[in-house]
């Protein structure tokens, strides 16, 4: 079987540029045992440099059994594989560029122009800078007849053999993108170019791709034999405070499982929530990329673009937050014991913590955060007045939030058996004041994913979203020594419309009074006193002999007005079955 590897280098520049690859070309043909051929003049046809491809078909058809083609522009690796080896002969071996590039319309456009009718089109593009041809192929090159025009459109040649492919059916064999790495696959894939076993130059004028691939050939010997090459990633982990911190088990995924030994960046608006726990070198305030001009790999947990493609089919509103955050930048959703946030708290945050106390017994106290955000998560000051009023008359109880924008806390009273801490600690003080307390009550708000990196109880007053979509996992389970109670939500009232979350928002205020909606102040306190003693025992090392389990549920969201709710009727969860394993995991622990 005769095997030859072929290239096109017609006109000055491109000899020159022949003088760097040609060489190494002609040592792979010898490796891989084929000829080594170039078409360096025209051949009288009326197509251009681009179209003598076509001369494949007279190639194919006479002395030639198999052929590599490879434009002059690409840089053959020395640890490059016999690309005849990984191909079979049945099949014609090429680059899907269409998995990184929009390709659709160049493809209509060719479909129209080459066979006047209508697209018959898998979505798949072949790049035919690397290609692995068998004589079995030799019609894809037919030179057409007539008056065909061949003028540079439509990506040259490429968008023609292309549509040639499809039309009759072609077997392809998908060749990996280092075995055509060109430029523009530097910001889809992280690496530089220095990753392609065959570093194709495309796009860059021959002049200028003749230094880069001089530059590239002393690059490969510094890093031969091994070649290891880091990996720029660049994750944009965005959103508000609750959104980074639910964003943490993302991050610690993908830097164990997806990009383990890469240099992983982040940028973010809460760098505080990763400091301790990752380098400081790693982090920065975006929205910059922290590569400057290198290009690299970027994802976003979310989006700064309403119009980005998860949120045609997922929104952060009907989702919970470490899944919207893994699907948005991993494009999955992690194992459920990946799920728990880590936070570190550093002993200048206990050090803060305890100067505001100044005696304080926080280890007794229940923390309570009486958020105020949107309407649809700001309750009425006297209801949170009430709850505040009544818990305190049996425990005392810290004031804790920040105000900012948006986003902040409300004005209430604190009593005299409490501690206001409102608009008085760093966000590591906040971190510290958390795990500290025994006990969280909150709404949907920043404290409350806080919480999934300590071992509080916590008490979640929810009016939007399901609770299961809320609160943190903590031991496999976000029910772990936590309630949830509301009488119903407000998100059934938004346009239901399949991904209309986010166009129509759910922000508003409730259609009803809020007492539709939220749990009596009695129920509230009554839950929190139970949490509290709970946490006596758990933390005395007599968890199991607690009389009632850590998980309380009723008829969760059925408006009966028991006020009690998550976990149970539409949650999907068996809540006998949640309380017993939780009892067990904290005998254990």
């Amino acid at each position: 079987m005769k095997r030859l590897v072929l290239t096109i280098a017609i006109g000055d520049a491109w000899q020159s540029l022949a003088q760097v690859t040609h060489p190494l070309m002609q040592e792979y043909a010898k490796r891989v045992g084929a000829d080594f051929g170039a078409i360096t003049s025209p051949s009288g046809e009326r197509w251009g440099p681009h179209w003598e491809k076509l001369q494949l078909y007279d190639i194919l058809g006479r002395e030639y059994d198999r052929v590599i083609y490879l434009d002059t522009d690409c840089v053959l690796r020395p640890d490059c594989p016999d690309l005849f080896e990984i191909v079979p002969e049945n099949t014609v071996g090429a680059f899907n560029e269409g998995l990184f590039m929009p390709r659709t319309e160049v493809m209509r456009q060719g479909f129209q122009r080459y066979v006047k009718g209508d697209m018959g089109w898998d979505g798949r593009y072949w790049n035919t800078g690397v290609m692995v041809l068998s004589r079995k192929h030799r019609h894809l090159f037919k030179p057409p007849g007539g008056d065909f025009n061949f003028a540079n459109e439509l990506m040259f040649e490429q968008t023609y053999l292309n549509v040639a492919a499809a039309v009759h059916s072609t077997e392809w064999h998908d060749l990996r993108y280092e075995l055509n790495y060109m430029p523009s696959m530097q910001h889809a894939t992280g690496l530089p170019m220095e990753a392609g076993k065959i570093a194709h130059f495309a796009g860059i004028h021959p002049a200028q791709a003749r230094d880069y691939a001089a530059a590239l050939v002393e690059n490969w010997r510094e890093l031969a034999p091994d070649y290891k090459i880091r990996r720029r990633v660049w994750l944009d982990l965005g959103g508000g405070l609750g959104d980074v911190i639910d964003a943490e088990p993302v991050l610690r995924y993908a830097m164990q499982e997806i990009f383990p030994g890469d240099d992983v960046r982040v940028t973010t608006p809460w760098p505080r929530v990763f400091q301790g726990t990752y380098p400081d070198a790693m982090l920065s305030f975006g929205p910059e990329s922290p590569f400057g001009a290198e290009p690299a790999f970027h994802a976003a947990t979310v989006p700064a673009d309403a119009t980005a493609k998860i949120f045609s089919f997922l929104t952060h509103v009907g989702s919970n937050g470490t899944d919207f955050a893994s699907i948005g930048l991993l494009h999955m959703q992690l194992p459920t014991a990946d799920k728990q946030i880590r936070l570190t708290v550093s002993d200048g945050d206990e050090a803060e913590i305890d100067g505001l106390a100044n005696g304080f017994p926080l280890n007794e106290a229940v923390l309570i955060h009486p958020g105020r955000t949107w309407e649809s998560r700001t309750f009425p000051v006297d209801w949170w007045q009430a709850v505040i009023d009544g818990i305190a008359e049996t425990v005392p109880i810290v004031l804790c939030g920040l105000n900012g924008g948006i986003h902040g806390v409300l004005p209430v009273e604190c009593p005299a058996n409490g501690l206001d801490l409102r608009d008085r600690t760093t966000m590591g003080g906040m971190f510290a004041l958390v795990k500290r307390c025994p006990v969280l009550v909150t709404n949907d708000s920043s404290p409350v994913h806080v919480a999934g990196a300590f071992e509080n109880g916590i008490v979640l007053i929810p009016s939007v979203r399901h609770p299961d979509l809320i609160l943190p996992v903590r031991h496999g389970n976000p029910y772990w020594r936590a309630s949830a109670l509301y009488k119903k939500l407000t998100l059934p009232e938004v346009n239901r419309q399949p991904c209309e979350y986010y166009g129509s928002h759910a922000n508003g205020a409730p259609l009803g009074p809020w007492s539709d909606y939220l749990p009596e102040a009695a129920d509230v306190i009554a839950e929190v006193l139970k949490h509290h003693g709970d946490t006596e025992l758990y933390q005395a090392g007599r968890r199991e002999t607690a009389a009632e389990p850590a998980v309380s549920d009723t008829a969760g969201g059925s408006g009966n007005g028991n006020g009690r709710g998550g976990g149970g009727g539409d949650s999907g969860y068996d809540l006998a079955d949640i309380a017993e394993q939780s009892c067990a995991q904290a005998a254990q622990d």
